[in-house]
């Protein structure tokens, strides 16, 4: 079963994220070999890595910050090991081909590393196609101010 929903391929892009509760793991968060292993990570998957940055904080927050640009659009980790929480967000397009199973796999080898007990998928969006949620937005959201 996959934790990717099936996405109309009329839209241009997708976007499918994650919260990975229950990461007791997250310890070796500190390794600088990570950028590397997330890179290797995103090409075994089969999508096309263009670039990545690597951020650890510090003083206070022992989370890491990653993000991707892939051929397909980008990936983003953050991490919060004080709550045992890492969110992962994928954004992708099908323009030339079908990359919903590049993403199911992806997910999959970040669950194996992580090993959380919770996996939440949150509700894909679709870009660029019509809004389903127009009259739901709220009076003057983008006004200027």
């Amino acid at each position: 079963m996959s934790n990717v929903p099936q996405m109309r391929h009329e839209a241009k892009s997708h976007d499918c994220a994650w919260d990975f509760r229950g990461c007791k793991n997250l310890n070796h968060l500190r390794s600088p070999h990570l950028k590397t292993y997330f890179d290797r990570l995103i090409a075994l998957a089969g999508l096309t890595l263009v670039g990545s940055l690597f951020h650890k904080f510090g003083e206070g927050g022992e989370g890491i910050s990653y993000v991707a640009v892939i051929g397909e659009s980008h990936v983003a980790i953050h991490s919060w090991p004080e709550d045992q929480l890492l969110q992962i967000t994928i954004d992708y397009c099908n323009h030339s081909q079908n990359n919903d199973e590049k993403v199911v796999r992806l997910q999959r080898y970040f669950r194996k590393f992580f090993k959380p007990k919770k996996t939440e998928t949150h509700k894909p969006r679709e870009r660029g196609v019509p809004c389903q949620t127009r009259n739901k937005t709220p009076k003057n959201f983008l006004r200027a101010a």
